[in-house]
């Protein structure tokens, strides 16, 4: 009786998110055209990395009591010609298991402070303008059309071709 009783404390303790998500997540910069050096800030100016693309970079996903997480990242292409794009952090459908077995201490509480009601996409690419310095962000799941010389090898899988 006393082991059901922790073990349903235990879990009324924490958020589904939580338990079964993360609330810091790695992502992987590219940049279109390759060969970038990128340098990710919070949203307050604080720098978290930097690097050439392909990067991996781990990114809180919270921000503050129920606050999404946003980055910028700013992506210096070889000839000096600079693009910024933000990566901002989105609703984390685990969060919804609180309904369930998080209960209102996980859905109003655990969740929402450490940042696990939202998470990232593993792979985020900054389409550069090699002239202008023009951006466009994508996320994984997003859509966009590119010349295919301006995607990474690496990159070609998640394509999706448009239907005629």
């Amino acid at each position: 009786m006393l082991r059901g009783t922790a073990l349903a404390a235990a879990l009324l303790a924490t958020g589904c998110a939580t338990i079964v998500s993360e609330s810091t997540w790695p992502i992987t910069i590219h940049t279109a055209p390759p060969g970038a050096t990128v340098a990710v800030t919070k949203s307050d100016g604080t720098p978290v990395a930097s690097g050439m693309t392909p990067l991996q970079v781990h990114l809180d996903s919270g921000d503050g009591y129920f606050g999404r997480a946003s980055y910028q990242i700013v992506a210096t292409q070889p000839s000096g010609v600079k693009s910024t794009a933000t990566l901002t952090s989105h609703f984390n459908g685990w969060y919804i298991g609180n309904l369930v077995f998080g209960g209102l201490i996980g859905f109003l509480i655990v969740d929402p402070l450490t940042g696990a009601m939202y998470r990232f996409d593993e792979t985020f690419i900054v389409q550069c303008n090699s002239t202008t310095g023009a951006v466009e962000s994508l996320s994984a799941d997003g859509r966009s059309v590119v010349s295919l010389d301006e995607v990474p090898a690496e990159l070609r899988a998640h394509l999706v071709p448009l239907a005629p």
